[in-house]
């Protein structure tokens, strides 16, 4: 096994990091979004990739952040050759020519809910998303693809999912996974396709109630204890997680894999 230590910029604190690929395969390539700490750069969004060969280094793009954006912690979807990312407020950024020389960080949509916020007299109303929590995550290959959020209310008694039209570029509300399930979470959210009926039509959070795992019901609008002793729309009793805490996919071997030569 071949272990490759990687350096991370001088004062640079990591927002979000992706494989495109499976890092196991000799052809890697790792793209990040990163923060700095340092005063010259502390208005900046750092976007950088590394992959293998000759130049085993980071290649960084600095960005002025002029509209103060700030990135959410949580997964990056990457498609068509791009990735998708969130601000906290749930609007998406696309990041183009991300593994290249001439990687560019514009914005891509307007969030998936809005709310009319107060504002002065005269003023146009503001618009803002009423939340502190948004996910993206991509569908499945199977399912042609796509990009789901997950948007939780700020006092988090709602969560709300949304499937993204690349095409009309537009958020539709989801209210049936149909068979499919969400894990979601800072460091890693996808869809995952239900093995029994019984776990579909859920988002499951790093949620505990004591021992027992949580999910949330898109048909009962509730959290719930995998052993059923707790039911609620509210999630003030439920212990949280780390935030480094992650999901894990694991491969299925195929056939070939599990033959022995002896």
């Amino acid at each position: 096994m071949n272990r490759i230590d990687i350096d991370i910029g001088p004062n640079y604190d990591i927002i979000a990091l992706s494989f495109p690929f499976p890092p196991t395969i000799s052809d890697w390539s790792i793209f990040g979004i990163f923060q700095s700490d340092d005063p010259l750069l502390r208005h900046q969004i750092i976007l950088g990739n590394i992959n293998s060969g000759e130049r085993q280094s980071w290649h960084y793009k600095y960005f002025v952040n002029q509209n103060n954006i700030r990135i959410s912690n949580g997964t990056l979807v990457y498609q068509d050759d791009q990735y998708y990312c969130l601000d906290v407020k749930g609007r998406v950024y696309a990041v183009q020519d991300p593994h290249g020389d001439n990687i560019t960080f514009k914005y891509w949509c307007r969030p998936p809910i809005f709310k009319v916020g107060p504002s002065r007299v005269g003023a146009a109303p503001s618009r803002f998303l009423d939340t502190n929590q948004s996910f993206l995550a991509a569908g499945l290959e199977e399912d042609g693809g796509g990009i789901f959020a997950v948007i939780v209310s700020r006092d988090e008694t709602k969560v709300s999912v949304y499937e993204f039209c690349r095409r009309e570029c537009k958020w539709f509300p989801v209210e049936n996974l149909r068979g499919r399930m969400l894990f979601v979470s800072e460091t890693a959210s996808f869809v995952a396709k239900a093995t029994n009926p019984r776990m579909s039509n859920k988002i499951y959070f790093p949620k505990f109630y004591g021992a027992s795992g949580v999910f949330y019901s898109l048909k009962t609008k509730k959290y719930h204890s995998y052993d059923g002793r707790f039911s609620s729309k509210e999630s003030y009793t439920l212990q949280d997680m780390p935030s480094t805490a992650t999901w894990i996919q694991p491969s299925l071997p195929l056939p070939e894999d599990l033959s022995f030569n002896f």
